[in-house]
Parts: C-alpha cells; structure tokens; sequence
C-alpha cells in the first residue's frame, strides 16, 4: 500500500457516516492495489455511506488485457462495489457494461465542468519575464511519455523560429508519470535551442496553467491515447487556439498528424497566420460543461435519494 494511505484511510473512516456520498476520482491508474481497494471498501460498507466513482482513463480498454487474470479478477470485483460509475465516454461505459457493470449503474459524462474564471494569478517572475519576452508564444501540455508528442513538438519549435525568430516554447509537464529516457532525449533535442527560447516547468498548479494558456497564442496537445483532453478545450475558453491530434476532443481544432514534426509545424504557422474566431467554440463547451454539471449533479440527487429510503 502507497505510503501515506493508512492515515488517509484512518481520516476517512473518522469522517464518513451513512449520510456521507464518498465521490471517489482515484481511478487506480496501473496496477490496482488490492490491499487499498480492499480498505477502502470496508470502510464505506461500514460506514453505510453512498461510493461514487470517476472513471475518466479510456487507455485502460488498452491495459486492461496485458494485465494478470487475478489482478483482471480484482478490478471487475471493484468495480461492482460502488453504487454508481461515471464514466468518460461512451467507449469507456461500453467497455465497463462488458466487464459486468449494469447500464443502470453507469453515466456517461465529458471531464469539462463550467470553468469559472477568478482574478488573473500572480506568476513567479521567472516564467513572467520569459512571457513578456516572446511573441508569439507557444504553450504545450503532456508528460515525458511516449505517449505525448513532447519530442516531434520540439523539432517542430525548432522549424517555427526560422519563420517566426521571436517566438518561445513553454513546456508544461504535468509530471503524473516519466519515463527517464524520453525525457533525456527531449531535454536533449531542446538544449540544441537557443536556451532563451524554451523553458520547462513541471508540476504547474492549475490557476498558473490558465494564465499561461490565456497568455499563448497556441496550445499544442500532442498524445497518441486520450479519452478527452481537458487542457485543450481550456485552452479555447481562455481564447487560445489548439493544433492537436485526432485523439479526445477535437470539435474547433486544427488536427496534425501524431509523430510528424513538419506537419505539426506548418499547422501552427498557419493558425499563427490566421488566428481562429473561437466564439462559436467557446459558446460549444460552455454548454458541454453546463451540462456535465447537470448529470453530476443529477446521479447526486438520485443516490441521496436511495441513500434516506434506507
């Protein structure tokens, strides 16, 4: 059991009551961990509160089968154990109504809730100066992974400088998972730049990431998988335009293709030449957000409902 869980375990037990809706956004990336789910399902047994759970992770339809069959056992036991599952995506129900999980137990949602928008953050002064110092900025959002298109982005940066001398690269890890060799080659290829032209920022918290998309000019998410893709659809309410791949949300974005740094380029160069109307898209995904909301909302309602016939 990950270090640190006993106490989480301990606090939630002393917390949690029979009028408690526990909303459970863990997920279990990797490998479930018996003991953990185990725990945490006799503690929300009895207690007799109400188990919510968030499955936003559509790579799981990929992982799934290269797992153990008693780790494979374990996962299709847990996922009985809560009272209702919202899930990400249709794909994602689809693939958990063949797992045994009843239609009536599922709601499909998008991960995108009404975004609502505070005071512009105070930046550390590093990364302000850095904005201020580049026109047009380009921002990208993944993690060192194969997944994630942090190597094909940084070649294209390197074409976009010969048309656009000016222009920086921010680098947001997000730092939930590294492999340390594509990371070297990454860091690698971006010292080959000139070292004013790119920064790397790992761990950004979220109202910085806002401010920082605000400020881009374009937001290039690059990733092979993805059930959805919350940053770039922040992105375009933060006004900011997205060249991405054809995995998750695509509605009001400019597509390239995966792995292909030349093609990634020339289609940032274009949107740098033409910046997008992103009124109609913004309007688009304010609505999608309203009504995540809604059916949020709406499986709380009923689960407190069953929760006082009891």
């Amino acid at each position: 059991m990950r270090e640190g869980w006993t106490r989480t375990l301990w606090r939630l037990f002393l917390s949690v009551s029979s009028r408690t809706l526990f909303h459970d956004h863990s997920g279990f990336l990797g490998y479930p961990d018996e003991r953990l789910i185990r725990s945490l399902h006799a503690v929300i047994r009895f207690k007799q509160a109400r188990w919510i759970l968030t499955l936003h992770d559509e790579t799981l339809l990929e992982r799934f089968p290269a797992w153990p069959e008693s780790v494979r056992a374990l996962y299709c036991q847990w996922l009985q154990w809560p009272a209702h599952i919202l899930c990400v995506g249709d794909r994602l129900q689809d693939f958990l109504i063949g797992l045994g999980v009843s239609r009536e137990k599922l709601t499909s949602i998008s991960p995108l809730l009404p975004l609502r928008e505070g005071p512009a953050s105070s930046l550390p002064s590093s990364v302000r100066t850095f904005l201020a110092a580049h026109a047009p900025l380009i921002t990208t959002i993944g993690t060192f992974d194969s997944n994630y298109d942090f190597l094909p982005v940084a070649n294209a940066f390197a074409c976009i400088r010969q048309e656009r001398p000016a222009a920086g690269l921010v680098l947001i890890d997000a730092g939930f998972t590294v492999d340390i060799s594509y990371r070297a080659a990454v860091i690698q290829l971006l010292k080959k730049l000139p070292g004013h032209s790119y920064m790397v920022l790992s761990r950004v918290p979220h109202d910085h990431v806002l401010q920082i998309l605000r400020e881009s000019a374009v937001l290039i998410r690059g990733v092979r998988r993805e059930s959805f893709g919350l940053s770039r659809v922040e992105a375009i309410l933060m006004g900011t335009p997205v060249v991405t791949t054809d995995a998750g949300e695509t509605h009001y974005m400019t597509l390239y293709q995966c792995g292909n740094p030349e093609d990634l380029a020339q289609k940032v160069l274009v949107v740098l030449e033409r910046k997008p109307d992103l009124a109609d898209a913004q309007a688009f995904f304010r609505k999608m957000g309203e009504e995540t909301l809604t059916r949020i909302l709406d499986v709380y309602e009923r689960q407190s409902a069953d929760r006082n016939r009891r």
